[in-house]
């Protein structure tokens, strides 16, 4: 007889830190880049001109020569966004809407690229021209002007690791492998944060926000994989078995409770550039790792071969503190994607279930099993939200394109989603011979509730560019994670006697939805 067993254990990830309380106090003017770069305008060097004429359709039975008159540049497309009106004077009629239209639905194609700008002139009574102008640059990208923060560490991820077994004997043949991944360790906390501040903010950069307050929990280290795989061969009696565990991913740590106070404006002139930014942020949880398990075992006469592969479960995302965010002075941004005042806590999203993939042979000449078990990870539950609450005393203005005025937003965390399984089980025997392949997709996370908003604003908010909201209060419940689909199959040749399979598979169910 013979035997073989392997058993192998990733290690787990590192422990994270905690992120300690921050209290800052202020009374201070703050200047982030070159400001003068912007005293021509918000818009840079001029890169293309073209020019649009608006004409009437010719006359039917104009002369060649007239005819000819009337081919000028014009735009493509459908000209009745151009001729409808007949001739045009375009220093009585505002043309340029005409030429947006065009724009809008295709007729006129612009290449920006990020950062570029549009706009249109009139050259006489019946010609348009749109310029456009390069990104405007300034000194101090991502230069912010004031950072308070406490951030917890990021967990460790799990190590992975392979388990293998090889056992052969002319009668009685054994061999298991056992592999289990390691699993992530979980995310330090961020630290209460208490911020006052009066003085101006200005910052002229790409990428610098004027004010940023926050407490951000690490996210959870992810679990890694694991493989298992199991070769036995005899003249008689032969089996092979292998189990494999995917490492589980590690919970996201919480954000804190945040207090802003700021006194004074803020102006921001580069694109991503947010006014003032006060956030609760859980830590995001952990993947789990795949798991893939395979056997196979050949005998003249009794073989069997057992496989079993379990995804990893993902890590649950943390919880975000209370944030109370507090603006007296007027806030201004000039770029694209840069709100003026954003007051948030968000729940960390849970981690991702890891798939499973289950698979054996067996084989002889009499005599043969298998069986075949496969369950995907379960997706982690999201992290909790609690209130928000936002008070602006000022006018708040932003200019470029998705950039809202004050957003306030309490936003439960979503659910992780389940990992995917697939499970296969194959038999082949003169005499006598079956199997039996169970899988099971993994189950979505449940998503995190979301506490009140509140905003409080005297002033006012003026925006400019598209996608841009006035003011937003939400209370957001998050969603939940998806179930993961499952295939589970089996496969059995039997040239004489009984012989019988089965494959059993249930898809993953979704997670909840969190409240609001």
């Amino acid at each position: 007889g013979s035997g073989a067993v392997a058993v192998g254990l990733g290690g787990a990830g590192g422990t994270a830190s905690d992120g300690g309380t921050v209290i800052f106090r202020g009374e201070t003017d703050v200047i982030t880049g070159d400001v003068a770069d912007f005293d021509s305008g918000r818009l840079g060097v001029e890169k293309q001109r073209t020019e649009y004429a608006f004409v009437s359709e010719p006359d039917p039975d104009c002369t060649f020569i007239e005819c000819f008159a009337l081919i000028i540049p014009r735009i493509d497309g459908d000209d009745d966004l151009i001729t409808s009106m007949g001739s045009v004077n375009c220093f009585e009629s505002d043309c340029s809407v005409f030429v947006e239209a065009a724009i809008a639905n295709g007729d006129i194609e612009i290449d920006l690229g990020p950062g570029e700008q549009w706009e249109l002139e009139v050259l006489d009574a019946d010609t348009i021209e749109l310029v456009i102008y390069e990104r405007k640059t300034a000194s101090g990208d991502f230069s912010q002007g004031v950072v308070v923060q406490s951030i917890g560490g990021g967990g460790g991820n799990g190590g992975f690791d392979v388990a293998a077994t090889i056992s052969g004997a002319e009668k009685g043949s054994g061999a298991l492998s056992v592999s289990l991944g390691g699993d992530g360790d979980g995310g330090g906390a961020g630290g209460i944060v208490d911020s006052f501040l009066t003085g101006l903010i200005e910052t002229a950069g790409f990428g610098s926000n004027g004010l940023t307050v926050q407490s951000v929990g690490g996210g959870g280290g992810n679990g890694n994989f694991s493989v298992a795989g199991a070769l036995s061969g005899a003249s008689q009696a032969s089996g092979a078995g292998a189990i494999s565990l995917g490492g589980t991913g590690a919970g996201g740590g919480n954000g804190n409770t945040v207090d802003s106070v700021h006194t004074g404006a803020v102006a921001t002139l580069g694109d991503y550039s947010n006014g003032a930014v006060v956030q609760s942020i859980g830590g995001g949880g952990g993947n789990g790792g795949f798991a893939v398990a395979g056997g196979i075992s050949v005998a003249k006469e009794g073989s069997a071969a057992l496989t079993v592969g379990i995804g990893g479960s993902g890590g649950s995302g943390g919880s975000a503190g209370m944030v109370t965010g507090e603006q007296y002075g007027n806030v201004s941004t000039a770029g694209d994607f840069s709100s003026g005042v954003i007051v948030q806590t968000l729940g960390g999203g849970g981690g991702n279930g890891g798939f499973s993939v289950s698979g054996d042979i067996s084989a002889a000449n009499k005599g043969s099993g298998a069986l075949a078990v496969g369950v995907g990870g379960t997706g982690g539950v999201a992290g909790f939200a609690i209130d928000a609450t936002s008070t602006v005393t000022a006018l708040v203005q932003t200019l470029g394109d998705n950039s809202d005025g004050i957003f306030t937003q309490s936003l439960g965390g979503g659910g992780g989603n389940g990992g995917f399984n697939v499970s296969g089980s194959l038999t082949a025997s003169k005499e006598g011979s079956g199997n039996l392949a169970v899988g099971i997709g993994g189950f979505g996370g449940e998503g995190g509730y979301a506490g009140a908003a509140s905003s409080t604003v005297i002033g006012g908010a003026l925006t400019s560019g598209d996608n841009s909201n006035g003011i937003v209060t939400q209370s957001l419940g998050g969603g939940g994670g998806n179930g993961a689909l499952n295939v589970a199959g089996s496969v059995n040749i039997t040239s004489e006697g009984s012989g019988g399979n089965l494959g059993v598979g249930i898809g993953g169910f979704g997670g909840d939805g969190g409240d609001a």
